[in-house]
């Protein structure tokens, strides 16, 4: 009976300790799936321009982050607890370069979100690591694609363009 009581309380907190991991790998891996399918959403729209990367972001921003859009899929998602986004662009020249320089444009989207700690004990343990002490955990990820662009023989000079949401 002694020993049992020295080890339930061991046993419990690594029990509640991967039911909690559990629940924020589940959202993470929701996460990482929401920004594929967006970032590959928005690739699909060609931008050569600033202006045309300003009004593709905002579409990809509420793809994203509207109520029923792409972060709405991830498991235990609540719509005032997404973070700060952003998309960004960035123009590069093709490596493949024959006689005529050609170039292309990477975009990539990043987003946040504080996902609730549901589990007793392993939430006062989790709550504070990652800078703040609000009952929840930040996750964050960022995924990158190649823009389907027609063929561009000039620079787009786009360095790091971001498009906040």
């Amino acid at each position: 009976m002694a020993e049992f009581a020295l080890i339930l309380p061991i046993a419990l907190l690594i029990l509640f300790g991967i039911m909690q991991f559990g629940f924020l790998f589940a959202s993470q891996i929701g996460m990482v799936n929401a920004l594929r399918e967006t970032v590959r959403y928005a690739s699909t729209s060609p931008v050569s321009t600033t202006a045309a990367a300003d009004f593709t972001g905002a579409n990809v921003c509420d793809y994203l982050l509207d109520p029923g859009g792409a972060m709405d899929k991830m498991p235990g998602y609540e719509q005032g607890f997404a973070g700060p986004a952003s998309v960004t662009y960035n123009s590069y020249a093709d490596p493949h370069q024959g006689t005529t320089a050609t170039y292309s444009v990477r975009l990539s989207v990043y987003a946040e979100y504080r996902h609730l700690l549901l589990v007793p004990l392993v939430n006062v343990i989790l709550d504070g690591l990652d800078g703040a002490s609000d009952g929840r955990f930040r996750l964050s990820a960022t995924e990158a694609m190649r823009v389907e662009n027609p063929l561009l023989l000039t620079d787009p000079a786009m360095t790091d363009y971001v498009v906040t949401c």
